[in-house]
């Protein structure tokens, strides 16, 4: 056995020792051209991630304008029910939002809003238009000015660019594409 005041020991732990320091001094660090590489590397990368950033927001931004419509219609049906009158989804000109409301006895000609129920404003750069005024029946049904069942059509729009169109049905159910 080795302990620690035999020579050999003592060898032993010079030659590790040497060993170290070599290997210490053998490890200088990075070239500047490393660093440069590993720099522009990480900008590439993080040009990329924030592309996706921002195409990844437009989309949900978009997927939110449309659920936001449907739930509203939606909404419109069962106040037009709760009611046993008619509800209304009316854009308000010129600007990104539309108001849904209710519409007592009598009816107003054009239709209008006697209750608002909500005012709902889509994103910056966002605009809804409907082919017609949205009217549902105490019936939660969708009927034009007459009373007569029909479907309109409505169209999302960004910057003045459509995105999304939909067909709304009598029954209220929607229907959509995507241009």
């Amino acid at each position: 056995m080795l302990g620690r005041g035999h020579a050999p020991y003592r060898a032993v732990l010079a030659d590790v020792t040497m060993k170290h320091q070599n290997f210490l001094a053998a490890q200088r660090g990075f070239t500047i051209v490393e660093m440069l590489v590993v720099a522009l590397l990480l900008g590439i990368m993080s040009a990329i991630a924030a592309i996706e950033f921002v195409e990844s927001r437009a989309v949900f931004q978009r997927d939110d304008a449309r659920h936001q419509i449907q739930a509203d219609i939606k909404r419109a049906k069962q106040e037009a029910r709760a009611a046993g009158t008619r509800a209304l989804i009316l854009p308000l000109e010129g600007t990104s939002s539309y108001q849904v409301g209710v519409d007592f006895l009598p009816f107003n000609d054009p239709p209008s809003l006697d209750q608002i129920v909500l005012t709902r404003r889509l994103g910056s750069g966002f605009e809804v238009a409907f082919d017609q005024p949205m009217i549902f029946d105490g019936r939660g049904y969708l009927v034009d000015e007459d009373g007569e069942l029909t479907s309109t059509t409505l169209t999302l729009e960004e910057d003045g660019e459509a995105f999304a169109s939909a067909t709304v049905y009598p029954t209220g159910y929607v229907e959509g594409n995507d241009p």
